[in-house]
């Protein structure tokens, strides 16, 4: 699952560019909108692994949280803290995120 702006900093493009390279029962849901969505939903036409939710109410997210396997953070560029990723993990959702994430530093060094 992503949830998040649709520009190329979030690495959105990247993770559906991926898609072709995972196992054929994933489904991809995506959440949210941006000026990147028009674009990347025409190059992911047909596509029946994809599901594009638009935005989603806070109700919603909770219940995406719930039942996705995985939230998908794949930030291309320096992100803030990442709220969206402490959500994820405070529901018990497993995160792979990027290296650009905030999170991502707090997250090793705590391991170290």
């Amino acid at each position: 699952m992503f949830i998040g702006r649709h520009e190329p900093r979030k690495g959105l493009e990247v993770l559906l560019q991926a898609l072709p390279y995972l196992p054929a029962d994933i489904t991809l849901l995506v959440a949210g909108e941006g000026p990147a969505t028009a674009r990347l939903r025409h190059a992911t036409a047909g596509d029946q692994r994809v599901c594009w939710l638009g935005r989603v109410s806070e109700a919603d997210k909770q219940r995406l949280f719930a039942t996705a396997g995985v939230l998908c953070a794949p930030s291309l560029d320096g992100e803030s803290f990442g709220v969206v990723l402490l959500e994820a993990m405070a529901a018990g959702l497993p995160v792979l995120a990027s290296r650009y994430i905030e999170l991502f530093h707090l997250a090793v060094a705590a391991r170290q």
